[in-house]
């Protein structure tokens, strides 16, 4: 990742991709096969640049709480800066209060309960808490495309990925 300001004054962050996906792909794929994803028909797929700007703005005409992709510069992708924090960060915070954690998770699954709406059916992909952003201003967003899942029970996968996450990534699992 890049950090950098315009001359306006605007934050942006800026990210590369990893090109050489031989390693994360193989530990990816063995993950997907252990606990079951591929062997009952699903599959993964990482996608490039111009697939997750695509799938973005499909987000964000679905109404998705999603960080917006603002462009492609340079080979990066470049989004916007929202003061904040990843919610794995979040939850391993020793101030954090139920009502917060509640917020996140309550967030989180209603995006997710709308994005798999009958008419849209969105799956977002690897969901772990990393990949979902705690603003300042209290509201949470997805972030990080790259990873594409599909097959018959991709939905269900999905919203199972960020119980899992949500509950392991809790410093104070008593809270949660």
């Amino acid at each position: 990742l890049t950090f950098w300001v315009d001359s306006g004054g605007k934050k942006y962050i800026s990210r590369s991709p990893n090109h050489d996906r031989s390693v994360s792909s193989s530990n990816l794929e063995e993950e997907l096969y252990w606990n079951g994803f591929m062997g009952r028909g699903g599959r993964f797929h990482y996608r490039n640049n111009a697939e997750q700007i695509a799938f973005v703005q499909l987000a964000k005409s679905r109404r998705l709480s999603v960080v917006p992709i603002l462009g492609e510069w340079k080979g990066e992708l470049v989004v916007p800066w929202i003061e904040g924090q990843d919610v794995r960060m979040l939850l391993n915070r020793d101030d954090v209060s139920v009502k917060t954690m509640m917020h996140v998770v309550s967030s989180t699954l209603s995006d997710m309960r709308r994005a798999r709406h009958p008419h849209h059916r969105t799956v977002y992909g690897d969901r772990w808490a990393k990949n979902i952003h705690y603003g300042e201003d209290a509201r949470v967003r997805q972030l990080d495309f790259d990873i594409e899942i599909t097959g018959p029970q991709d939905c269900e996968f999905e919203m199972a990925q960020v119980i899992y996450s949500v509950i392991r990534d809790a410093r104070h699992i008593d809270k949660m």
